[in-house]
């Protein structure tokens, strides 16, 4: 017998592998999860969730805590009646090349991208896309860090999950991963950039202001250098074919910079033929400040934001609140 681990206990633990492989600053580990040794299975057989069954099975070589385990089983039949175990029952499951990596002889975990295509049946559109920049990008939420979050290697990229999409047969949970994909940009590093993106980019229908999607953590190598000799900088937030940077101040990102450095890198890459726009937390945490950098933005765009009417004011402070002020938790 064999059993499958999925949604997000596959994804706790894809995201505790990829921590345990990031040695060095997340920003060069921008190259998506490499699973190694471990090999992507195309087809099992005989899949249970009664984990009691299987002669000396122990799952504690995840390194994850087991109060909640989800599992995928292909017969309603081998459910598990224990307490901590998720059934999801998919009779029609068939694996493509992709959906599965093998653990050892009896246990499987989901791919990242099998792992968002299951949440898509999960997740609202808007939590959809936000699970898809975790995924994509080189952070973790993690109530054990002051910050809020942990640096690790991305999971998968937005190119990985179109083409597993273009394996799958049509769906709604595969439209629906369609659709969020499109508003997902690789190389997040923080929540917080991932809900500044978002608010800049979702469709105004759901509370965003429909700009392009930028490149995140842009690598600029410039002919200038600064008093550390250093060529190569990374930019928060990106759109190359308007020459517009976003800089984020202070401690909002990516831990604490001395205000000189900020100013230095901002200097060089201006000098490069790129404008920089920089912002602070607190002008986004507060709805008039975030409309007025919006406005800038657009402006730099060559875009003109028309006076929103009452509901669509409502949309936007909606998803406003719910991005930056609910209480986030460990997925």
């Amino acid at each position: 017998m064999k059993i499958i681990i999925s949604h997000l206990t596959a994804y706790r633990y894809l995201s505790n592998y990829a921590a345990r492989q990031t040695r060095k600053r997340f920003v060069a580990h921008w190259d998506p999860l490499d699973i190694g040794r471990q090999s992507r299975a195309t087809s099992v057989t005989d899949i249970t969730a009664r984990i009691n069954e299987i002669e000396g099975l122990d799952l504690n070589f995840l390194g994850i805590p087991l109060d909640r385990i989800d599992l995928l089983v292909t017969d309603q039949h081998k459910r598990s009646a224990a307490p901590n175990i998720v059934n999801h029952v998919c009779s029609k499951f068939q694996p493509v090349y992709g959906s599965l990596i093998a653990l050892s002889s009896c246990v499987y975990v989901c791919s990242p991208e099998l792992c968002f295509v299951q949440m898509a049946s999960t997740f609202d559109f808007v939590d959809l896309v936000e699970f898809g920049f975790e995924l994509c990008g080189g952070y973790a939420l993690s109530t054990h860090q002051e910050k809020g979050f942990s640096n690790r290697i991305p999971l998968t990229s937005k190119e990985h999950i179109t083409r597993f999409l273009d394996r799958l047969a049509p769906s709604n949970a595969v439209n629906k991963s369609r659709r969020a994909l499109t508003y997902i940009a690789d190389h997040s590093a923080s929540p917080r950039e991932t809900t500044f993106t978002m608010l800049e980019t979702l469709p105004k229908q759901v509370g965003g202001c429909g700009f392009e999607l930028p490149y995140l953590n842009y690598k600029f190598s410039l002919e200038e250098q600064d008093m550390w000799k250093r060529k190569n900088y990374y930019c928060d937030i990106y759109w190359p074919q308007y020459k517009l940077a976003i800089e984020y101040s202070g401690t909002m990102a990516h831990g604490e910079h001395t205000a000189y450095a900020d100013n230095e890198r901002e200097n060089i890459i201006e000098l490069g033929g790129i404008r920089v726009l920089r912002i602070s937390a607190q002008q986004l945490s507060n709805a008039n400040s975030l409309d007025l950098v919006s406005r800038r933005i657009a402006s730099y765009m060559g875009k003109r934001i028309r006076t929103q009417t009452l509901a669509a004011k409502e949309k936007r402070e909606h998803l406003r609140e719910y991005l930056y002020n609910r209480n986030r938790t460990e997925r």
